[in-house]
């Protein structure tokens, strides 16, 4: 039986931003970096500046009717990690507004996958809406073989038959691959607690990642604390933690020049436009 009982490992804030505001990339980098620095003048955090940016190619994988999303909410997600040390990281991830469900979900990477990791963490996008995502996540050092639904299923082991064919084909969704230019802007540190850790990161149609984004996403995650992994022990995230988690959500969300209030996530968008 699989265990419905999981521990929130971490949570991630994720707001989709005003594209234009990153027509100037650095420019608008800065200018949001300023606005979470503000944070030192209403609590005992510290905003240290990190600015490591990132390059990657982003694609899902689904039915060309996108059963896998559309039905259940499972995501394939390959990202091919930059070039200067290409990596394919492969995500099988499943979302889901109810805990129990999301955590409930077998699958697993291959035993083959030395470095896979299993996490099971909490999603919020505004108002203030959560989800739950399990996902199971391998590197390789070459392109993964999905080309059909048994294929997936032979590399993710326990993945549900979900009514879909095991000959059927598995394709990029919509045929598009983001070109993305991620920037960790900074660390959020309060005493003897867990980092909250900042990013922006944008998608492009093209590799020199130039111009007005086609999407942008602010996000910032945290870790639980409790180091106690008995199965019967709750996560732990203080109560000094999701209140600067709150102040800078809500700082975000409350500057009209920031937040794009008809924006989901980078996920809907690759699925939706």
């Amino acid at each position: 039986m699989a265990n419905a009982n999981r521990r929130v490992k971490s949570r991630e804030y994720k707001i989709i931003l005003n594209r234009h505001r990153f027509a100037d990339r650095a420019g608008g980098e800065k200018a949001l970096f300023k606005l979470i620095k503000r944070l030192e003048g209403l609590s005992d955090a510290k905003v240290k500046r990190q600015f490591e940016p990132r390059y990657r190619k982003v694609w899902y994988l689904d039915t060309a009717d996108h059963r896998l999303f559309a039905s259940d909410r499972y995501i394939v997600r390959i990202r091919r990690e930059d070039d200067k040390d290409p990596l394919w990281k492969i995500t099988l991830k499943f979302r889901s507004p109810d805990r129990y469900r999301a955590a409930g979900q077998a699958f697993a990477a291959p035993k083959s996958a030395a470095d896979a990791e299993e996490k099971f963490e909490e999603d919020i996008t505004p108002p203030f809406h959560s989800v739950f995502s399990r996902s199971s996540t391998f590197r390789a050092d070459r392109a993964p073989n999905f080309e059909t639904f048994r294929s997936l299923r032979e590399m993710f082991k326990r993945v549900p038959k979900l009514g879909i064919a095991s000959e059927e084909a598995l394709v990029p969704v919509n045929g598009f691959v983001a070109h993305e230019n991620s920037m960790h802007l900074c660390t959020v540190k309060l005493p003897d607690l867990a980092p909250i850790k900042v990013a922006v990161s944008h998608w492009y149609a093209h590799k020199n990642c130039s111009g007005v984004p086609l999407i942008s996403e602010f996000s910032f995650d945290v870790d639980e604390i409790n180091n106690d992994e008995s199965a019967n022990r709750l996560e732990h995230f203080p109560p000094e933690t999701t209140e600067t988690c709150r102040h800078i959500f809500q700082s975000v969300l409350d500057d009209r020049a920031w937040y794009s209030r008809g924006g989901t996530t980078k996920t809907a968008f690759a699925f939706h436009g």
